[in-house]
C-alpha cells in the first residue's frame, strides 16, 4: 500500500446489493476492492493477494465471520490485516465476540457511509504510519503500540452522575487517568490545565451541546489535535454525520459495552502516538 488512497479492501459479503453499494462507495474514496462471497473463497484469495483491510460480514454461508477472523488471526501471513466487522447483528454479545476473535472494529447495517469512511481511514492511517516508521528503522510492533511513557489522560464529558462515575472507575482500572466534567463549558475550562490525550464526549449536555463543544475544540490551536470520541444515546444517521462534520474521531452509541470503548480509545491513542513518533523520528 504505497498510499492510503490506493488501498485494497476485501469485502467478505454474500449480499449482492450490499456488495454493489460498498464497491461503489469505496471506489469513490479511491480504494480498490476484492470480493469474496464466502469465508472459504476469501481465504483462498488472500493466499494469492493480501489486502490492506477486510470488511467482514458475520452471517455467511459455511464458515461464519467469527471463525473466519479467528483463522486470519491464527495465520502468520494474515494476522496483521485489520478486520472490521460489518453486519446486521447488533447485540452487545456480538460486539464482544467480534473483538475477542481479533476484529479491530464493528459496524452495524444498514451501512452508514460516513462512519464506514471514518473507520477505514483510521485503520489505514495507522498502517501507513507504521510502515513509514519502519522504513526509518524504528522498531515498532505490528499491533497497537504503547501510548506514551505516562498514564494517558482521558477526559469524560457526561452529565449523568452514575454514567460518569462508572466510566471513570473503568478507565482508571484500565490504567488511564480519568477526569470527569459534566458540561461542555466545564470541559473547555478544565482542558486548559489538564491537556487530556483523548476526550469522551456526550452530545446532550446542559448549556452548549457536544457538537458545539467539539467544534470549539477543533477551532483552537491548543486543542484541535485531541481525539474526540462521541458517546451518546443518539443513533440516527444525521447525528453521526453531524458528529464527524464537527471533527469527531469516532462515535459510540449508548448503551455501550466496555470492550468497544476500550478498543476505540486504544485505536485513537495508537494513531496519535504513531503521528508523534513519526514527527520526532
Amino acid at each position: 500500500m504505497a498510499q492510503e488512497e490506493h488501498a485494497t479492501i476485501m469485502l467478505i459479503e454474500d449480499n449482492p446489493l450490499t456488495l454493489r453499494i460498498l464497491i461503489e462507495h469505496l471506489k469513490k474514496l479511491g480504494h480498490q476492492t476484492a470480493i469474496a462471497r464466502s469465508a472459504e473463497e476469501a481465504l483462498r484469495q488472500i493466499g494469492m493477494q493480501k489486502p490492506d483491510l477486510i470488511l467482514l460480514d458475520i452471517l455467511l454461508p459455511g464458515i461464519d465471520g467469527f471463525e473466519t477472523c479467528r483463522r486470519l488471526k491464527g495465520n502468520l501471513a494474515t494476522k496483521d490485516i485489520p478486520v472490521i466487522f460489518l453486519t446486521a447483528l447488533s447485540q452487545p454479545e456480538d460486539k464482544v465476540k467480534a473483538f475477542e476473535v481479533g476484529g479491530v472494529d464493528f459496524l452495524t447495517k444498514p451501512v452508514n457511509f460516513t462512519e464506514v469512511s471514518a473507520r477505514i481511514h483510521t485503520r489505514l492511517s495507522i498502517q501507513k504510519l507504521q510502515r513509514r516508521l519502519k522504513t526509518r528503522s524504528n522498531v515498532i510492533s505490528s499491533g497497537l503500540v504503547p501510548h506514551q511513557d505516562h498514564k494517558s489522560v482521558i477526559m469524560v464529558v457526561e452529565d449523568n452522575p452514575m454514567t460518569l462515575q462508572l466510566l471513570e472507575k473503568y478507565l482508571d482500572g484500565m490504567g488511564f487517568h480519568a477526569i470527569g466534567t459534566s458540561s461542555g463549558e466545564d470541559a473547555l475550562q478544565a482542558i486548559e490545565s489538564t491537556q487530556p490525550d483523548l476526550i469522551l464526549l456526550d452530545v446532550m449536555l446542559p448549556g452548549i451541546d457536544g457538537f458545539e463543544t467539539c467544534r470549539l475544540l477543533k477551532n483552537s490551536l491548543q486543542t484541535r489535535d485531541i481525539p474526540v470520541i462521541f458517546m451518546t444515546a443518539l443513533s440516527e444517521t444525521q447525528d453521526k454525520v453531524k458528529a464527524f462534520e464537527a471533527g469527531a474521531a469516532d462515535y459510540i452509541t449508548k448503551p455501550h459495552h466496555y470492550a468497544e470503548i476500550a478498543t476505540r480509545i486504544n485505536t485513537h491513542l495508537t494513531l496519535k502516538t504513531l503521528q508523534r513518533q513519526l514527527k520526532n523520528a
